[in-house]
């Protein structure tokens, strides 16, 4: 976001950039950075005393996250945007679900707190932020339920920003397999941007030392 004001400012030629954040007018793409994929997931709460058993856990898809808190990493608004979409897409009212922020130093906090029904994390495939979640709260509150985004391309058709994605099982860890199997979700490109007035040697120049 600072990288942003800068560019808009005149102060940089070149920011850094969710591709689903408002950017200046006058900036364009010029590289694709990386690709943020979004992960969510419920828990199945810790087996009871004397049993091996892990519960069933008690949100198994989006349709039934109304009437619960979804712990959000990232303390801008553009992870709880983005999931508000995804609820709206999925034909959930979002007003029904709640949200509460954590940083990203704060993901203990937030595995052990027990107001927090499912968890939201945005980043690469190998994000060592939400491999770090989503291990904490398997550690804490039970075996993770990677919940799976089936309208991902309904939804990238209607709004342009994201894009329909999948993440293939066992990502987060090979045993147990995090996720099971593959699943559908949604992506945001990390884009570095440009001026439309910086010159198109002074771009192409970036670009083949970057590549």
């Amino acid at each position: 976001v600072d990288s942003i004001a800068l560019l808009a400012a005149g102060k940089a030629d070149l920011a850094i950039a969710r591709g689903d954040l408002n950017l200046p007018a006058d900036a364009q793409s010029v590289a694709i950075l990386r690709k943020n994929v979004v992960a969510l997931w419920s828990v199945a709460g810790l087996p009871a005393k004397g049993s091996k058993k892990s519960p069933a856990p008690k949100i198994k898809e989006l349709g039934n996250l109304p009437g619960h808190r979804v712990g959000v990493i990232g303390r801008t608004q553009a992870n709880v945007i983005l999931l508000r979409v995804i609820l709206t897409e999925s034909g959930i009212n979002p007003e029904k679900v709640a949200i509460t922020q954590f940083a990203t130093g704060q993901i203990a906090e937030m595995a052990r707190d027990p107001a927090i029904d499912a968890f939201m994390a945005v980043g690469p495939l190998d994000s060592k932020i939400t491999i770090e979640a989503i291990t904490a709260t398997a550690k804490a509150r039970g075996e993770p339920k990677v919940l799976p985004i089936e309208v991902s391309e309904t939804l990238a058709k209607k709004h342009p920003r994201y894009e329909a994605e999948e993440i293939p099982g066992s990502t987060v860890s090979p045993l147990p397999p995090r996720p099971e199997d593959k699943i559908d979700t949604v992506s945001v490109n990390h884009l570095i941007v440009a001026p439309k007035s910086l010159s198109d040697t002074a771009v192409g120049g970036f670009v083949r030392q970057l590549f």
